[in-house]
C-alpha cells in the first residue's frame, strides 16, 4: 500500500507539536500549535542541554533571562552559575541575589584544582568515574589552549614532558587517582614550572628509559616549556591563574562570573 510521507510520519509521532511536562519551566508559546511549551529540563529522557538561535534582536538574551528567573522560582533548591562575556543577565543575577565574580585579572583561580566528587555521583556512577583522569584531561585541554592562543600549539614531545610534570606535581601534593586525595591541597601552574625547572637541571631523574637521547630531550623540552610558561610567573600577566582559587562558589547557590573586562582573545 502507497502513501504519502505526510500519512507515514503520523504513525510515528516521534516528535510531537506540544511539551508540556508537568512540573517544568514555561519557555513560551508554540508557534505551530498556539499552545505554551513546558519543559523539565532535569528530567528528560534525551539530556539537559539547550540552543537557543536566533537573529540579531529577535528575544534570545530575554527568553534566556526569563528560563533562568522561571527555572530558579520552579527549583528553589537549583544552584546556578551564569557566566556572561557581555553583561547582558547582571538583571537576573540582581534579581536572583546571586555572587558577583568579576573575572579582570584581580581574581585568582587555579585551573588544577580538584575538588572531592559529590557522594550522590560517586553511586550513580557505580565506581565507573575516574575523576582524577577527568581533571587530568581538563588540565592537558588548559594548556592546549594557552599555547594555541599563542600561536604556539603543542607538539607531542612537549606536550608529552607537560604531562610529565603535571602528573608529578600531582604526586608532590599527595593527589591520586584515589578519592579520599582530592580534599588535598591542589598543585599549581606555579608547582608545575617548579618541576620543569628541575627537569631541566636533573633531567636523568625523569627519563624513562635512561638513554642519552631521552635525557637530552627532556632537559631541552622542559626548558623551553619552562620560559613558554613565564606569563604564569609571579608579577606577570596569568599569575592569578598560577595560585590557588581565592573565591569560593559554594557560598551562595547563584553565582554570576562577570567576564566583560575580559577581552574575546584572552
Amino acid at each position: 500500500q502507497l502513501m504519502t510521507g505526510s500519512v507515514a510520519g503520523a504513525m510515528f509521532p516521534y516528535v510531537s507539536d506540544t511539551i508540556f511536562e508537568q512540573g517544568g519551566v514555561d519557555l513560551g508559546i508554540n508557534l505551530a500549535s498556539n499552545t505554551p511549551t513546558i519543559v523539565d529540563p532535569y528530567n528528560r529522557p534525551t539530556g539537559y542541554h539547550m540552543l537557543r538561535l536566533g537573529r540579531t534582536g529577535s528575544g534570545k538574551t530575554f527568553g534566556a533571562s526569563q528560563y533562568m528567573l522561571r527555572l530558579a522560582q520552579s527549583i528553589p533548591n537549583i544552584n546556578m552559575t551564569i557566566i556572561d562575556p557581555m553583561g547582558d543577565f547582571v538583571g537576573v543575577n540582581h534579581a536572583l541575589a546571586g555572587d558577583r565574580i568579576m573575572i579582570d585579572g584581580n581574581v585568582n583561580i587555579n585551573p588544577m584544582e580538584i575538588q572531592p566528587t559529590p557522594e550522590h555521583v560517586i553511586e550513580r556512577a557505580e565506581g565507573k568515574i575516574n575523576p582524577f583522569n577527568m581533571k587530568l584531561r581538563d588540565v592537558e585541554w588548559f594548556f592546549s589552549r594557552f599555547f594555541s592562543m599563542n600561536e604556539d600549539p603543542l607538539a607531542a614531545e612537549n606536550r608529552a614532558v607537560l604531562s610529565k610534570a603535571v602528573k608529578q606535581s600531582y604526586a608532590e601534593a599527595g593527589i591520586t587517582h584515589e578519592l579520599s586525595t582530592h580534599s588535598r591541597d591542589s598543585p599549581t601552574i606555579t608547582d608545575v614550572r617548579k618541576i620543569l625547572a628541575d627537569m631541566n637541571v636533573n633531567p636523568e631523574e625523569y627519563a624513562d628509559p635512561q638513554t642519552d637521547d631521552m635525557i637530552r630531550r627532556i632537559r631541552r623540552t622542559s626548558g623551553e616549556l619552562a620560559l613558554a610558561l613565564e606569563p604564569f610567573k609571579e608579577g606577570n600577566r596569568y599569575d592569578n591563574l598560577a595560585k590557588p582559587t581565592s573565591i569560593d562558589f559554594g557560598n551562595n547557590p547563584v553565582n554570576y562570573i562577570d567576564m566583560t573586562a575580559v577581552s574575546a582573545r584572552s
